[in-house]
């Protein structure tokens, strides 16, 4: 078997993952109540502050979503609703559409102190940083690229992709609104990068050699 480095540093790290993950599972979502616990505080912290996070849970805060302007109590019915379903930061991101901004233009958004807000009601809810839904339940961002950038490697299509992260048949709207939509962003930056490998090497990229 014969690989260049460049194609070792590409897919190396597909490798390193010490814990077996299911590329077949079903995509079924799953809904979880984690109560109201996000109510019991209202201070920021250091880590807040670092994060650009410049509001608490009392801050009133609008947003623009779906199209229509919310005020400041439904603004805050959807954050909690999101909560309460175990949306993700990057999945609240894309809603808001903030996400893939630079720091400085995302603060700049008319829906940044939302997702702010976000935030904090949920590191005061205790809920870890989730990058994605799908597979076995709530995916980490690394354990997340490792699964995508596998089906890159293995040169499976967008709709596989898409079919296991449950977002078939979406329209373009509903796809950046999905809460697996930065998971399948990666994929197919993966995609892009395995094709350009493909070519550079004459489609001799295949792990199973």
């Amino acid at each position: 078997m014969r690989f260049s480095s460049l194609l070792a540093i590409a897919t190396g790290f597909l490798l390193a993952s010490s814990e077996a993950f299911s590329l077949e599972t079903s995509a079924k979502l799953s809904t979880e109540n984690f109560g109201t616990r996000f109510l019991r505080t209202d201070a920021t912290t250091n880590d807040d502050e670092e994060r650009g996070v410049k509001v608490t849970l009392s801050t009133p805060v609008k947003m623009n979503f779906a199209g229509h302007l919310r005020d400041s109590d439904e603004t805050t019915k959807w954050l909690q609703m999101w909560l309460l379903k175990g949306d993700s930061e990057a999945s609240v991101a894309a809603k808001l559409g903030v996400n893939g901004l630079e720091k400085v233009a995302a603060k700049k958004h008319a829906n940044w102190g939302a997702y702010a807000k976000y935030l904090h009601m949920q590191k005061r809810a205790g809920k870890p940083n989730y990058f994605a839904h799908f597979g076995t339940g709530y995916q980490s961002e690394k354990k997340t690229k490792d699964v995508v950038w596998r089906w890159a490697v293995e040169g499976q299509t967008e709709a596989y992709a898409a079919g296991l992260l449950g977002m078939s048949k979406l329209s373009k709207d509903q796809y950046k609104l999905h809460w697996n939509y930065n998971a399948y962003e990666e994929f197919l930056k993966a995609q892009e990068k395995m094709a350009d490998l493909r070519k550079k090497f004459g489609g001799r990229v295949n792990l199973a050699q």
